[in-house]
């Protein structure tokens, strides 16, 4: 069902018993809200460790001056959530965030708060795909990345033509060295995470 939010209501997200509110191309909906299967995959589980172990280490292992810093980064940089209100985080929630994503990526908690959000702009991505093979590879520039970036690459299983909108259905599915250089190969991570590559035509 749409809906269309009036006087006093903004967009709306989220769940209320069994109804969850969402938002599409098409606008504002309200849907049955379901229940996910939790598979327990290898995945989710480190993804779950590495939160933990991000969340355990502001009590264990920062400073009283380094939790300090944490909290000035938050209140330098606040965030923006998908109905694009901005966030005021915490330093803990700052600091359990950025961390459980270098986890995520192989890499190691940094216990000092960064001074900015600067990052290296990746100016030009070239996908080249095809069945045959199968052949799956992205071509970058800037190359080779700066020697403390490297690349989180997220893509979508197969979908039919007349589909569009795939947003949700993201993954990431690899991870670069610091450093690496174009083009990056990706097919066996593609068919890791979503299985053979379709056939021709389909």
């Amino acid at each position: 069902m749409k809906f269309s939010p009036g006087i006093g209501v903004g967009a709306m997200s989220g769940s209320q018993g069994g109804t969850t509110a969402s938002r599409g191309r098409a606008g504002q909906y309200f849907r049955t809200r379901t229940m996910p299967t939790q598979p327990n995959t290898a995945k989710q589980t480190t993804v779950r460790t590495n939160l933990a172990t991000a969340s355990n280490a502001w009590g264990a292992t920062l400073t009283d001056a380094e939790r300090i810093a944490w909290n000035d980064f938050a209140t330098a940089f606040p965030i923006t959530d998908r109905l694009g209100q901005v966030l005021q985080l915490t330093g803990q929630q700052a600091f359990v965030r950025l961390n459980s994503r270098l986890l995520n990526a192989g890499e190691s908690i940094i216990t000092t708060a960064p001074t900015d959000q600067d990052v290296t702009d990746v100016t030009s991505i070239t996908p080249t795909v095809t069945v045959t093979g199968p052949v799956m590879s992205l071509a970058f520039d800037p190359s080779p990345l700066a020697s403390t970036d490297l690349l989180i690459i997220r893509a979508t299983p197969a979908f039919s033509a007349g589909k569009s909108y795939f947003t949700n259905a993201l993954r990431d599915i690899q991870i670069t060295a610091a450093a690496a250089a174009t083009p990056i190969d990706v097919a066996a991570s593609w068919v890791t995470a979503f299985g053979a590559f379709p056939a021709a035509g389909t």
